[in-house]
């Protein structure tokens, strides 16, 4: 009688298989590693621009709000380069201060008979420095000075200058 031959089991083919599947695991934490890390550095960037950002467009619709015949005006109080919005509500006159104060943009609105407290106004955003300019009569320029030393500048026509012929 013969005997037949049995199969013999080999463990190969299972270890070839256990460790492309390991290889596989290895490579998929590896690349979420990664992504985590990028997504990280792209959020904070994000998140600094969009400080900028937001301070920039606030204080453009504010000087656009109050652009009018003496409505808006660079000046200094104390050493504090400020920009004042005035507006006259019925019959009053109140003044819109917006500065950088202990490394935030504020924003400080007051009656014109009210004393100036620069800890008084509302923090907007935090950032190194904010500095006004009037680059033409009709031109005004804000740069902002992110805690990253990064800055950047927004430039606004002012049209009640414009149309008194300051252009």
């Amino acid at each position: 009688m013969k005997k037949t031959a049995t199969p013999k089991f080999h463990s190969l083919p299972y270890a070839f298989l256990l460790m492309l599947i390991g290889a596989f695991a290895l490579s998929a934490l590896a690349l979420t590693l990664v992504g985590t890390r990028i997504y990280k550095h792209v959020n904070s960037d994000a998140i600094q621009n969009s400080d900028a950002q937001v301070a920039l467009t606030y204080i453009g619709n504010k000087v656009h709000a109050f652009d009018t015949q003496g409505g808006v005006a660079l000046t200094t109080i104390g050493q504090l380069p400020v920009l004042r919005l005035h507006e006259t509500i019925a019959g009053q006159s109140f003044v819109t201060l917006i500065y950088a104060y202990q490394g935030q943009i504020r924003e400080n609105t007051l009656s014109t008979q009210e004393p100036f407290d620069p800890t008084a106004g509302e923090a907007l955003a935090n950032v190194h420095s904010l500095q006004f300019s009037m680059l033409t009569p009709s031109l005004l320029e804000a740069t902002v000075e992110l805690l990253d030393g990064e800055t950047q500048t927004l430039r606004m026509a002012l049209l009640s200058a414009v149309n008194r012929g300051a252009l």
